[in-house]
């Protein structure tokens, strides 16, 4: 008599394999989550560090030309994109721009991501000492 060999797997095996995945990514998905949202605070710094360069430029060549007085240091920077579900700093413990530390203080800066636009104030009578005083949102 012949021996059938089995070419396969049974449906007890198939639904074993099947409940360990489910229970694999079930345990994945909070970090997948929370990785996601570290990455996009990572891309919002780098935007708003990206438009306080330009506001920095801005501010900086109009005090240079002299077109500017003490109490005009302000700067104004659209079309900043920014991709945070979540406001406040989470995941990056350090979000320096400038002199300002966005996850030490978060009332200076709290990002969604509906801000378009970002108004920097400037202090200083000079190029020597000018420095960043206040980030401000707008939409």
């Amino acid at each position: 008599m012949k021996v059938l060999k089995s070419k396969g797997f049974t449906l007890a095996e198939m639904l074993i394999v099947m409940a360990v995945v489910v229970v694999l990514a079930a345990a994945a998905l909070p970090k997948i989550g929370s990785t996601l949202e570290g990455a996009r605070e990572s891309n919002d710094l780098s935007a708003i560090a990206n438009a306080y360069t330009e506001a920095y430029t801005k501010v900086a060549m109009a005090v240079a030309d002299g077109t500017v007085t003490d109490g005009d240091l302000v700067a104004t920077v659209s079309n900043v994109s920014l991709t945070q579900t979540t406001a406040g700093w989470d995941y990056i413990k350090t979000a320096k721009v400038g002199p300002i530390d966005l996850a030490a203080d978060d009332t200076k800066y709290e990002p969604t991501s509906t801000v378009t636009k970002l108004k920097f104030t400037f202090t200083g009578s000079g190029l020597e000492d000018l420095a960043l005083s206040k980030i401000e949102t707008g939409s």
